[in-house]
Formats: structure tokens, sequence, C-alpha cells
């Protein structure tokens, strides 16, 4: 947009040799034109106050439309569902349960079949481990930290910390800062996560740390969390869910390492 600057400048008083009453029409005159473009000036700074309100409303709603269409599918329904899986549709939205608008649901009910098998691990995990929940909890958070998972990460930090995670410890997670003192069960997690998860191996110490502390049964389980809620993680990252409206911790930021 061209601005015409010389609106915001008044007009110059013209000095004359001409008589008294030549000079009063000249102020008169230089008056009405100081009036008329401080009129204009000032239209003009209205219009482009106006002129960047609307920018600023179109760059919202772009903005909000961008948010809108994160989501790489739609939500699932019976009609989409592959043939042959109408019944574990019906089972998934039995009583009158809806599909889940966010997280790893919101893409598996296209497929129910492996939705109803992911789930059924998901609750074994969860309700009848023999792992601890504070473990569990704990080994969500380092599949969600090392696979940027937003979704997951908001899902369970509260949880964890009301499983008995210290907050600083979720906190140093969360920003890949050094560790505070941790205790051994929440080291034994933590080591066995970052190795298996970052460098694809688990070290003696690591192994035998998490055996000792959690016995055969329980490392094999936390190994268990350590991986559906990494295999989660993909499914999420990979066609972008929203994350819910009601999220209380702050987002997830990238850092290398």
């Amino acid at each position: 947009m061209t601005m015409e600057w010389w609106w915001f400048r008044p007009a110059r008083r013209r000095r004359s040799s001409t008589s008294p009453t030549s000079g009063k029409r000249l102020r008169r005159s230089s008056r009405r034109n100081w009036r008329l473009s401080s009129a204009r000036r000032a239209s003009t700074i209205h219009s482009t106050k106006t002129l960047g309100n609307s920018l600023k409303r179109r760059r919202a709603s772009s903005l909000t439309d961008r948010r809108i269409e994160m989501a790489r599918l739609p939500l699932a329904s019976r009609d989409t569902t592959p043939a042959g899986q109408e019944a574990a549709f019906d089972e998934i939205t039995q009583n009158g349960s809806a599909v889940p608008p966010y997280g790893p649901g919101s893409v598996m009910t296209h497929v129910p079949e492996a939705s109803k098998h992911a789930t059924a691990l998901n609750q074994y995990l969860r309700n009848h481990a023999s792992l601890p929940m504070k473990a569990a909890e704990l080994a969500m958070l380092v599949a969600a930290r090392e696979m940027d998972c937003q979704h997951i990460w908001n899902a369970h930090a509260a949880s964890a910390r009301d499983a008995g995670v210290p907050a600083a410890v979720v906190d140093a997670i969360r920003d890949k800062k050094p560790l505070p003192e941790l205790a051994p069960d929440e080291s034994a997690v933590i080591n066995l996560g970052r190795e298996i998860l970052c460098n694809h191996q688990v070290s003696r110490g690591g192994y035998q740390s998490a055996l000792e502390i959690f016995g055969q049964q329980g490392t094999i389980e936390l190994t268990l969390v350590l991986g559906n809620y990494t295999m989660l993680a993909m499914v999420i990252n990979t066609f972008e869910t929203d994350l819910p409206p009601n999220r209380t911790d702050p987002l997830l930021q990238r850092i290398p390492g």
C-alpha cells in the first residue's frame, strides 16, 4: 500500500509583502489547509489501523484454520470402516461410546480390528501388570519425550506426578536438562528407556538395574510399555492428531540431542 505522506505535512505559510487584507486572506487559507491536512491525517491513521486489524483477524483466522485442519484423517465412521471389520467398529462404539476425536484412538479406529488388539495390550499394561504405576507412567514420559510426542506427554505428565514421579524429574525430562538425584527405580526406568530408544541397545548395567528392581516380569512389562507408547507416538506424529483443548502441560520444545 503506497502511503501519501504529504497528507501528514501542514501547508506552509507563505511570506508576502502584500497588503494586510491580503495577508489575512492568506492566514485564513493557511488555517483551512491545516484543518484539511489534519482531517486527512486522521482519516489516513484510521484507515491504516483498520487495515492492520483486518490483517490481524485474517492471520488469526488462518492459524485457526490450520489448527482445525492439522489432523490428517477425518473422524472414523462405520461407513469408512474396512470391509469385514464392521463388528469390531460396533464393539468399540457400543453403549454410545464416541469415536475418540484426539490421540491414537482417532487414527486406529479407522482399522478397528487393530485398534481392539492395541487397546487390549494397553489395558493389560495399565491395569494388570506387575510393574508399579509410577514406573509405567515414567516410562510413558520417556517414550513421549524421545519421540517428541505432544499428545502422550500432555496426557501423562500430570498422571506421572500423581503416581509419585517428582515434578523436578518430570521437568528435567521435558526440558532435556540434567536430571536431579534419582531414586533407584526412577534411574532404572530412565536409563533403560533412553538406552533402548536412543541407542537401540541396552547395556548390561542398564538391564541388570531394571532386573534387580522390577524382576523378570516387571522388566518385560517395562520394555512393553516403552514399545507400546513409542508405537502410539508414531501413530500420533504420523497423522498429526490434534491436542485436546483442555491440555494443562506446556508444549514440548524440539531440543537437539
